[in-house]
C-alpha cells in the first residue's frame, strides 16, 4: 500500500494550494507523524465508522462493568455500573476497562433552551457592499455602525450578521473573498472608516482628495479593492506619521503578540522626528 493511499484513507492530505494557487506538498515525515499519532500502522485496515453512544444530560444510563471516560477538556473519570449523572454536555470518549475498544460518547442536552424575552430579528449584510455617501469605495465599520443604530431605533432590529472581516495579505492584488483571510487574529483595514481614526480630524493632512477619489467609485461598477487599499493606506500612513502614541496603543501591541510588536519596531525608524 502506497503512502498516498494510506494517507487518503485516514483523511491526511498530501498537499494543498496556497493563496497564489501554487501546489504545496505536505512533507512525508509530517504525514507519517500525524498517522503515527492516530495509531495507524504501515498497512492499516480501512477506517470504519466509530461506534457512538448518545445519552441525555442527567439521565441514568447503565454501564457494563468498569469504564474510563475522557471528557472534552481532557479530564478523566471512572465509572462502574452507571454513567455519572453530572456528565457535561459534549463529545467525550468512553473506554471499557481494562482493554475495551473506545466509544464516542455524546452527551446531549435534554431540550433546546430558548432565550429569555421575545424573539428578535436582524439583517444579514455583506459589509463591503454596504456603502454610503461617506464610504471610501466600499462599505466600512462606519456604515455598519450607522445601519445598526438605525435598525434598532427605527425598525426594532436586535442584530446584524456580517461577513468575515479578517485580514487579508496587505499586497496587490487584494484578495476579493472575505472567506480566504491570511490571518484571523487581525481585522481587514479596508473596513476602517478613516475619518474615525484618531488624528484624522487634524488640519493639514489633506485626506479629502484621497476620500473623494475613493468615493467616486461607490456604485460605479464592481468594487475596486486595489484602489481602496492604495488610498486608505496612503491616508493611514499620513496619520501614523503624526501619531504621538498612547497607552491604549501600547496595550494593544502588548496584547496582540510579537507580530505587531515587530512590525511597529521596524516602523519606528521610518517615523518623522516631529512625531
Amino acid at each position: 500500500m502506497t503512502g498516498e493511499i494510506r494517507d487518503e484513507r485516514w483523511g491526511v492530505t498530501t498537499g494543498y494550494r496556497d493563496v497564489e494557487g501554487r501546489w504545496r506538498a505536505t512533507r512525508p515525515e509530517t504525514r507519517a507523524a500525524l498517522l503515527d499519532a492516530m495509531g495507524v500502522g504501515p498497512d492499516p485496515p480501512p477506517p470504519g465508522p466509530a461506534p457512538v453512544r448518545v445519552v441525555r444530560v442527567g439521565e441514568p444510563e447503565p454501564l457494563d462493568g468498569l469504564a474510563e471516560i475522557r471528557l472534552e477538556d481532557g479530564a478523566v473519570l471512572r465509572a462502574e455500573g452507571r454513567l455519572p449523572p453530572d456528565l457535561p454536555p459534549g463529545y467525550h470518549e468512553l473506554r471499557p476497562v481494562p482493554d475495551g475498544s473506545p466509544v464516542r460518547l455524546i452527551v446531549a442536552p435534554a431540550c433546546c433552551v430558548a432565550p429569555e424575552g421575545p424573539g428578535t430579528w436582524g439583517w444579514t449584510v455583506q459589509l463591503y457592499a454596504l456603502w454610503s455617501r461617506a464610504s471610501w469605495g466600499m462599505g466600512d465599520f462606519g456604515d455598519l455602525s450607522r445601519l445598526a443604530r438605525w435598525s434598532a431605533r427605527a425598525a426594532g432590529a436586535g442584530l446584524v450578521l456580517v461577513n468575515p472581516v479578517d485580514a487579508v495579505l496587505p499586497v496587490h492584488p487584494q484578495q476579493p473573498s472575505p472567506y480566504s483571510p491570511s490571518s484571523r487574529r487581525f481585522l481587514n483595514p479596508l473596513y476602517l472608516r478613516v475619518e474615525d481614526v484618531p488624528g484624522a480630524s487634524e488640519a493639514g493632512l489633506e485626506l479629502e482628495p484621497l476620500a473623494a477619489a475613493a468615493r467616486a467609485k461607490c456604485g460605479a461598477g464592481p468594487i475596486d479593492r486595489d484602489l481602496v487599499f492604495r488610498l486608505k493606506m496612503q491616508a493611514l500612513e499620513r496619520l501614523w506619521a503624526r501619531f504621538p502614541g498612547s497607552s491604549d496603543f501600547e496595550r494593544y501591541c502588548a496584547e496582540r503578540g510579537l507580530l505587531l510588536s515587530a512590525g511597529r519596531a521596524a516602523d519606528q525608524s521610518a517615523r518623522p522626528a516631529h512625531a
